[in-house]
């Protein structure tokens, strides 16, 4: 089984217009038919014919608000979808950096209703990142997991929230009920089982509170990162979490942590995490020990890694029964663009960033290829998917029902801060 976040950053929504999906078709290979090649797979519905009208309308400053002194202004916040008031039909939730979050039911024929006030999912007016969903207290109703951090913003206002479905498109915030309320700088949260005892537990990333920090201060920040700085695990012990990260193995994390997935990368029953993180730091790959902790087996299970690892998702991608996984990055296409408007990698940044501790890193996606035997090959200049500008999440799913999962990368950046001309 496979667990995955559900962080779609806001590049997806463009100017009012909502791309619709059939997200039925992402969860599995039964009842494939023969589609026309040439019909289409999409089509755009417009604000004014969905009711979606949502916008992450980000506030710049060039004085204290602005890429040089958060880099992440710019990443846009999560999105997901899920059957709130299980009525058989797919439901919208927004997330925003500085606007209110947002609710759309859907009423049927494409049309959503936004029940934002009613539900009581607006949010704290806070900067959010990610958002998860998953039924945490085994109710039989999805909730709603909200990550936050932002710049230079107080431990309160980074405050985890946790909306409990009431069951009536009504909702509870009760994260510090549940022991979910972290107030370090939440990127993302996956829930999944990682101790086969059928309920969900919750591994959740993290950042350094600064950017652009040089290498020596990744190595030192990785001996033991500051609370509010390192991922987290928590386990579910009858509907209360309890932060389990250091002793189950994965304390030393200082990366910047902004995808992760759960899911059972060496077919021993057990859910394993991947974690991909931006800048020097590689990314992480933590293999389930079948007694409460984790081994990172990064280096052991793939040759290398890509550099500035953005959004990703698992999937059996060659229909071989093993789990891939596939990583966005930041190479553009054109040859002329990825001189001109992308950090350069030389040779001596590689090998500093290698002879620092961490593993391999080559700026473009990969896309690791499971062998089935502990070890996974990086297909994606083979497959024609290690380009695709500057991108954030993926979505591997079989989005025309043939039988094979197609791949999804939701890109674009406000500015183009990197043109070297």
């Amino acid at each position: 089984m496979k667990f995955t976040n559900s962080l779609l950053p806001q590049a997806i929504i463009i100017k009012g217009i909502f791309v619709f999906t059939l997200i039925a078709g992402c969860s599995g290979r039964d009842n494939v038919e023969n589609k026309d090649k040439g019909a289409p797979v999409f089509r755009k519905v417009a604000s004014e014919v969905s009711g979606i009208s949502f916008s992450n309308n980000v506030i710049e400053n060039n004085k204290t608000r602005n890429h040089e002194n958060f880099a992440y202004v710019y990443n846009g916040a999560g999105v997901a979808t899920a059957d709130f008031n299980n009525d058989g039909m797919v439901d919208v939730y927004f997330t925003g950096n500085d606007v209110s979050n947002k609710l759309y039911l859907n009423t049927g024929s494409l049309k959503f209703r936004d029940i934002t006030a009613s539900a009581g999912v607006g949010g704290n007016g806070s900067w959010n990142n990610g958002v998860a969903i998953a039924d945490v207290n085994s109710d039989g109703f999805k909730d709603i997991y909200i990550c936050k951090g932002g710049f230079n913003d107080s431990d309160s206002s980074r405050k985890n929230l946790l909306y409990v479905n009431q069951g009536n498109l009504t909702f509870k915030e009760e994260a510090e009920k549940y022991g979910l309320d972290d107030s370090g700088y939440s990127m993302q949260a996956v829930f999944f089982d990682m101790d086969n005892d059928e309920d969900l537990d919750m591994y959740l990333t993290s950042r350094p509170d600064s950017f652009y920090l040089g290498l020596s201060r990744m190595v030192s920040g990785k001996k033991n990162p500051p609370d509010k700085n390192r991922n987290k695990l928590f386990r579910n012990d009858n509907n209360t979490y309890t932060e389990i990260g250091r002793e189950a193995g994965i304390g030393q994390t200082f990366g910047y942590a902004l995808g992760v997935v759960a899911a059972d990368l060496n077919n021993d029953g057990w859910t394993d995490i991947f974690v991909t993180n931006d800048y020097a730091d590689n990314d992480y790959m933590f293999i389930n020990q079948q007694n409460g902790t984790f081994k990172d087996e990064v280096k052991s299970m793939i040759n290398h890694a890509s550099l500035f690892s953005m959004g990703t998702d698992i999937a059996d991608i060659n229909n071989d029964g093993f789990e891939d996984i596939m990583v966005t990055e930041m190479l553009p296409e054109n040859y002329k663009r990825s001189k001109v408007s992308m950090p350069r990698m030389d040779v001596e940044g590689f090998w500093a960033i290698v002879d620092s501790g961490f593993h391999k890193q080559y700026m473009h996606n990969v896309l690791h290829l499971n062998h089935g035997n502990g070890f996974f090959s990086d297909v994606s200049q083979m497959a024609g998917v290690a380009k695709t500008e500057w991108s954030w999440a993926t979505l591997l799913c079989d989005f025309d029902n043939d039988g094979n999962r197609d791949i999804f990368v939701a890109n674009g950046y406000r500015r183009d801060l990197f043109d070297g001309d």
